[in-house]
């Protein structure tokens, strides 16, 4: 079976899932450096969490930032959480709901909830709530 990309990526979410975390970490190291964005946000979500490396929230919202602005969405709505509760980088909430907006318009990523969240709350957007319902 010929070593694609995809099939890389897999192995690495594969291995993740059975909760090899040191090892998972590795295999998507080496694909985020090659650009992967998919494992760039992997690696971005796992550098907070400490899952096989020592905890670093700043370093992971480095990698996260580096795939949203990549274009990824759920890379995009990491990005958003991360500006509204403060992980990794300053809470500020018009900054989350910039990058939730971006992922909300990609589709159901995680983008659309942060968003309704904040016009229900008119956390760094309007109080609207239909626009709240409506994402």
């Amino acid at each position: 079976m010929r070593d694609t990309w995809a099939s890389r990526l897999q192995t690495a979410q594969d291995v993740y899932d059975r909760q090899e975390y040191r090892m998972a970490f590795r295999l998507s190291m080496r694909l985020a450096l090659q650009g992967s964005t998919e494992a760039q946000r992997r690696i971005g979500s796992m550098l907070p969490r400490g899952e096989g490396v020592a905890e670093n929230a700043a370093a992971g919202w480095k990698w996260l930032v580096g795939a949203a602005l990549k274009g990824d969405a759920q890379a995009r709505a990491a990005v958003a959480w991360c500006h509204h509760l403060g992980v990794g980088t300053e809470a500020k909430a018009t900054l989350a709901a910039s990058w939730a907006r971006r992922a909300a318009q990609q589709g159901p990523d995680g983008g659309q909830l942060l968003l309704a969240r904040l016009h229900d709350r008119g956390d760094g957007v309007s109080k609207d709530r239909r626009k709240a319902i409506r994402w």
